[in-house]
């Protein structure tokens, strides 16, 4: 009897299995030390060359979306620069690439006039925004914005799987849409201004502040998902129509008591009047709309209990920053119309003013863990670099009264920024290697820093506007010991922490934001990651898709082989922060009427 020969098929799937637990394998190594990964980007990431912002081109495409006002339930008719936007639905920074197949192609004119109901509407609408966005943060931050990866594109699937969820995938250079059904109707959360602004907001800070997306800390984690709903609001108020509109309703007081009856009220009768889009729809700008305020971390549930009450989880505590960050948008329209500005000029400075603010205080800001405190000063010292400090006052009032930085610890800051040594950015740094002796030989006698934890290059580079960003890095390595942990104790984490040099056009240093790891850090990461564990959010493997990841309670953690040799096995194993960020999508417009309407209520009590 003769052995049966496998057939090629066999051995076809035989050898994809095997590349591809190759490559896994490989992708879990790389991501197991992450301090000598970032040296090794770091590398070739010094310039001094100023950059242009991206270019603007003259001719332009009309494409139909659905509006960024979100009380609106019909399409409209938007315009893009044929630059960015190319046959394929392709651009220098984003490619469509949808799992159903299908690909939106120009009319005889050149447009792509898809309506609601058809895959390319949705891959329009994805396309769109997300290159929305990105501009308008490369206009904030007068320079191009790189992704987190070794990619020029990141790729946009609308419709990549059929949950209530949309994810930023870094490993696979991905923002994911699914569609899901709702009262026998499919919808796709690709048709959302507000969803593809939040995800894209998710890759373009991970291209700022990469090592964000490698902690787990309450802090950085936060501030991921405040900056994504943050970003809703901006792109929100670049409407006409939604700025007329709420405007309109609220009399010209936007301030949040005043906002959250109003709106409310309106929201009601809209619902009713309007057809199943503008009733079905979801809404990320609800989360700027609070009042909360600062609470111990111990005094915080880990799980959400009740809405109006700020938990440990990322996505409920970042509603703080973004509140904050709503009260300083309302108090800078309010100083610029009680200038003489008309209302209607007065919120669209207010806009961009904030939007430079934001970005530059993120470029400013802490590079690896921070709270929100840490950002609160860096706003402060922008708004000195950019403005003279004529927001401070409102500024150091919202984050007063939120609890984030008391005014006598913003005083403090304001008066070491002002009385920093002279120190002048030699021409010369255009390598790490020059960074590393400047950083040595001048920066940290003349801050008097004594690191507890070596400070390694990270990136420098020049915006149009002259100014230059420095940022270096420096890591702590914890074990997790102890019950808590389970089948995870002695695993090892990487703490990040940094110092970012801020230089102006006159390469005089104008900021500095030095937030080493601290004991608190280590701390909170203890017991944030031994609840991640204890909830089952963390796993031992990459999974092969997203969507795969999604049907194991979205993980959050991935533990892994520590790939440097000569390790003991007790030091082998590492956990490291899960390449994606998953949101599941928000409450429809009427669940929104009903959360103003309790806030409402609660301010009145």
């Amino acid at each position: 009897m003769t052995d049966k020969k496998p057939d090629e098929h066999e051995i076809d799937n035989h050898s994809r299995r095997s590349i591809y637990n190759m490559m896994q394998k490989l992708q879990e190594q790389v991501r197991s030390n992450i301090p000598a990964m970032i040296t090794q980007r770091s590398l070739s990431s010094f310039t001094l060359a100023e950059e242009e912002p991206s270019s603007q081109a003259h001719e332009q495409v009309l494409v139909v979306v659905y509006p960024q006002d979100p009380f609106v339930g019909e399409p409209e008719v938007r315009r893009m620069s044929v630059n960015d936007i190319r046959s394929g639905l392709v651009n220098g920074r984003v490619k469509i690439e949808d799992s159903r197949g299908v690909v939106a192609v120009p009319d005889e004119n050149g447009n792509y006039m898809y309506l609601p109901g058809t895959p390319e509407f949705d891959q329009v609408n994805a396309f769109y925004y997300t290159t929305f966005t990105l501009r308008m943060y490369e206009r904030y931050a007068k320079r191009s914005i790189p992704w987190a990866f070794a990619a020029s594109r990141i790729r946009i699937d609308p419709h990549v799987g059929n949950n209530a969820n949309a994810f930023y995938d870094e490993q696979n250079q991905l923002l994911g849409f699914h569609t899901f059904t709702y009262e026998d109707r499919e919808l796709s959360t690709a048709q959302s201004a507000d969803i593809v602004s939040h995800e894209a907001a998710h890759a373009i800070l991970d291209g700022i502040r990469d090592l964000y997306n490698e902690s787990f800390g309450l802090g950085t984690r936060a501030f991921h998902e405040s900056f994504s709903d943050i970003t809703t609001v901006l792109v929100a108020l670049h409407d006409d129509s939604l700025i007329r509109r709420l405007l309109k309703w609220t009399n010209g007081n936007l301030r949040m008591t005043t906002f959250v009856s109003e709106v409310a009220e309106r929201l009601v009768q809209l619902v009713k009047e309007g057809d199943g889009y503008l009733s079905e729809h979801t809404l990320y700008l609800r989360n700027a709309f609070n009042q909360f305020k600062a609470k111990p971390f111990d005094e915080l549930p880990f799980t959400p209990l009740d809405p109006l009450e700020l938990c440990r989880q990322e996505h409920s505590y970042s509603r703080l920053f973004s509140g904050a960050f709503y009260d300083i948008l309302v108090g800078i329209y309010e100083r610029i119309k009680d200038e003489g500005v008309a209302e209607y000029i007065a919120l669209y400075k207010a806009r961009d003013l904030i939007g430079q603010l934001l970005m530059m205080a993120v470029e400013a800001g802490p590079v690896g863990e921070m709270t929100f405190d840490d950002i609160a000063r860096t706003f402060l010292s922008m708004d000195d670099v950019l403005y003279q400090g004529q927001n401070n006052e409102i500024i150091k009032h919202v984050f007063a009264e939120r609890g984030i930085l008391s005014e006598s610890d913003a005083d403090a800051h304001i008066d070491y920024v002002h009385n920093l040594p002279v120190l002048r950015l030699p021409s010369s740094i255009n390598s790490w290697l020059a960074s590393a002796q400047f950083l040595e030989n001048e920066v940290l006698p003349a801050l008097g820093i004594n690191a507890i934890d070596e400070l390694t290059p990270l990136s420098t580079h020049r915006n149009a506007d002259g100014n230059v960003f420095m940022t270096y890095f420096s890591s702590r390595n914890i074990r997790l010991q102890g019950e808590q942990y389970g089948k995870f104790a002695g695993t090892r984490v990487d703490i990040l922490g940094g110092l970012t040099l801020m230089f102006d056009a006159d390469d005089r240093l104008r900021n500095v934001c030095y937030r080493p790891v601290t004991d608190e850090d280590i701390r909170q990461i203890r017991i944030l990651t031994a609840e991640m564990i204890q909830l089952g959010t963390v796993v031992d493997h990459l999974f092969v898709s997203s969507l795969d990841a999604l049907r194991q309670q979205m993980p959050q953690g991935l533990f892994i082989m520590d790939s440097l040799p000569g390790k003991l096995h007790e030091e082998a194993y590492k956990l490291v922060k899960y390449p994606v960020i998953f949101d599941v999508i928000p409450e429809k417009t009427a669940d929104f009427e009903d959360y103003l309407n309790k806030w409402s209520e609660k301010s009145r009590s």
